[in-house]
């Protein structure tokens, strides 16, 4: 997991390792229930993407139900405040 500091603040940076392990999963979801098809519905594609993220979430849940270290649960407390941060710097139009 690739990590940088901006305005003082943690980023977690993207790591595209896990494609390869989750595309599949995704891509396998959205051809189970709508098939090989192009959509182009936006309301379609946002529901599409909401399905698709609570289906990490629910991965992502699994991976983490036995985790019992504070230190891991400060650590992503930690990056959510930050997120906040920088999403409210973001508002202001700071660079």
């Amino acid at each position: 997991m690739g990590l940088i500091k901006t305005h003082n603040k943690k980023v977690v940076l993207a790591n595209s390792d896990y494609k390869d392990k989750y595309w599949p999963v995704l891509s396998s979801l959205v051809f189970e229930k709508y098939g090989n098809v192009q959509i182009n519905d936006a309301e379609e594609v946002q529901a599409i993407l909401k399905e698709c993220f609570s289906k990490l979430c629910e991965i992502f849940e699994a991976k983490i139900s036995d985790e019992r270290r504070a230190s891991f649960y400060i650590f992503c407390h930690n990056l959510h405040e930050d997120s906040i941060d920088l999403f409210k710097l973001q508002l202001q139009k700071f660079p």
